[in-house]
């Protein structure tokens, strides 16, 4: 759950950043970048953002 949380959040903080600093004709491109990051992390990083040691089945 806290990977959600974490991914959840930079994602959002990404976005707002990116349509803060891009110049006004390229915003339209931020979901583009942002989908581009992810598609990033889960080719890097397939296993998640945190490392968890033992999961426990219920």
């Amino acid at each position: 759950m806290h990977g959600a949380v974490y991914g959840g959040l930079l994602l959002g903080v990404s976005e707002v950043l990116l349509r803060s600093w891009l110049p006004e004709d390229l915003v339209g491109i931020t979901d583009g970048v942002v989908f581009a990051l992810i598609a990033l992390f889960f080719i890097f990083r397939p296993q998640g953002l945190v490392y968890v040691r033992s999961a426990e089945r219920v």
